[in-house]
């Protein structure tokens, strides 16, 4: 399957997702999928992907409880994640470390593991995630996702002082 490298637009997809015990088809969606991820876009042979609901492709979101631990279940977007930089090894690290913050009171991508098949070939093992972004943020916290504001990275935010003067003093020997 030949997928974009998710700068232009999405491929369309339909996804089944299997009930694990009875290997029955759960839910069916239509959407958009690219290519997902920073360093391992180009580097590992098993990508990450992003799926996408939209009007266009029949959904504007994905209604299901693809995770226990949280109290929605709607989806503007998710992410199939290979584990990052540990995909060659355990491919347990990232959701490993991740698990941690549940109970922190911090903000987290929830996450499955789920066996992914791409036009009926095995892809591999993958991280079902959330996808971080406004509706994340919006869903975790019931909020309006048009009132959210992520900044970029690497974005220089001006800061301007007007009545503070900041002295350092070395302590002397």
């Amino acid at each position: 399957m030949e997928l974009t490298f998710g700068r232009i637009g999405s491929d369309p997809f339909i996804s089944h997702f299997y009930d694990s015990e009875t290997n029955e088809v759960e839910s069916e969606f239509d959407g958009g999928l690219k290519i997902f991820g920073g360093w391992s876009r180009g580097q590992n042979p098993q990508r990450s992907l992003a799926l996408f609901a939209r009007g266009q492709y029949g959904y504007s979101k994905f209604e299901e409880s693809f995770f226990e631990e949280l109290s929605y279940d709607d989806f503007q977007s998710l992410v199939l994640r290979n584990s990052g930089q540990d995909w060659t090894r355990s491919s347990i690290k990232d959701i490993t470390l991740t698990s941690l913050m549940r109970g922190s009171g911090l903000d987290f991508q929830e996450h499955n593991a789920v066996s992914t098949y791409i036009n009926g070939e095995y892809w591999g093992l993958y991280n079902l995630r959330e996808k971080t972004n406004e509706h994340m943020l919006a869903s975790k916290h019931n909020i309006d996702a048009d009132e959210i504001t992520i900044l970029p990275r690497r974005v220089i935010i001006p800061i301007i002082i007007t009545s503070w003067i900041i002295q350092l003093n070395r302590p002397k020997y």
